[in-house]
């Protein structure tokens, strides 16, 4: 069974080499998911390669995270890319632009070809595309979707032979997902051309206001190796047993399908007091569906952030600990 646990907000390799990756190999994991945002691409992408190495040196994998690149993948982190470039945003069928960079823009896709180059350099073993997604919208009317730029309307124009609506159409839903996939199918194949792995997560929403009803689209990408989702029961208020069993098997049935690393991911963000157990509960849950990667969101129950802190996390980080340390044995 791979263990793994995100980490971030410290850039200080030192502290990183001689505090916390002890403290992560004690808790039982295999890899370690480094965050590699646009502020890391710009001011810590030397402290990030050593901090890569020292987790090769403890035999940890890394796993190299797009944090909130471009506001199209999960994360705390802000773009930079987005405010500079904003003829590249996603933009709605009333004209409204919305700050998140469009799947299908090519300055985009060029710029994420250089995130790559750049994640493979500091020593990524796997690339964690990290719930890549486009603009939701509110749920209020049939038009609060993305997206409606000039790329996109040029795009969909060719592949139907007919002008993009303005309401969310099956046809819409269809080219939505597919601007998904294709941004993926691309990001994998360049990723794999330079020896590396690919793992996608995915959020755990298979509705065409989120972008992606069918996985398996996801599932058959070539080159992809890692098939993951974020079933986070807390966070959207669902009921833990019946959510978390549903997404751990769809994405184990898929995996096995294609041939993939199943991969699932624990809670370990604003945890109250007292539910620390349903950590040790969801993992059993996993393992039962034939999940073959289990990982925690994040490091120490992210006591060091206050918007994502658990009440308890240390009882949180302890949790953690003993369950991987007990799915090694």
């Amino acid at each position: 069974m791979k263990t793994g646990i995100s980490y971030f907000g410290n850039r200080i390799p030192e502290h990183f080499a001689e505090v916390d990756l002890p403290d992560i190999v004690a808790h039982g994991c295999t890899y370690i998911v480094h965050t590699f945002s646009e502020n890391d691409l710009q001011h810590y992408r030397g402290s990030l390669k050593t901090m890569v190495a020292a987790t090769h040196a403890a035999g940890l994998e890394a796993y190299i995270d797009p944090w909130g690149i471009g506001g199209v993948f999960g994360g705390e982190a802000y773009s930079d890319f987005v405010p500079r470039d904003p003829v590249t945003w996603q933009v709605k069928p009333d004209g409204t632009p919305v700050p998140m960079a469009c799947l299908n823009a090519p300055k985009f896709r060029e710029f994420m070809r250089g995130w790559v180059d750049a994640a493979v350099d500091i020593g990524a073993d796997v690339i964690f595309w990290d719930e890549p997604h486009l603009f939701a919208g509110s749920g209020v009317g049939d038009n609060d979707w993305t997206c409606f730029c000039g790329v996109c309307r040029e795009l969909f124009r060719s592949k139907f032979r007919t002008e993009m609506p303005t309401t969310l159409t099956p046809e819409v839903a269809e080219f939505r997902e597919d601007t998904v996939v294709g941004f993926l199918t691309e990001m994998c194949a360049y990723v794999k051309a330079k020896g590396v792995r690919n793992a996608v997560c995915l959020m755990p929403f298979d509705d065409e206001e989120h972008g992606v009803t069918h996985w398996e689209k996801i599932a058959a990408i070539p080159g992809l190796d890692i098939l993951g989702v974020t079933p986070f029961w807390q966070f959207f208020k669902q009921e833990r047993d019946t959510f978390v069993a549903r997404f751990a098997e769809k994405v184990v049935t898929l995996s096995n399908t294609h041939g993939l690393e199943s991969q699932l991911w624990l809670q370990a963000f604003l945890v109250p007091s007292g539910t620390e157990a349903e950590l040790a509960r969801t993992a059993e849950i996993a393992v039962e569906s034939g999940v073959q990667n289990i990982a925690a969101w994040g490091f120490r129950g992210c006591d060091y952030m206050s918007s994502l802190r658990s009440e308890r996390p240390d009882e949180v980080w302890r949790v953690i600990g003993e369950t991987f340390n007990g799915l090694a044995q």
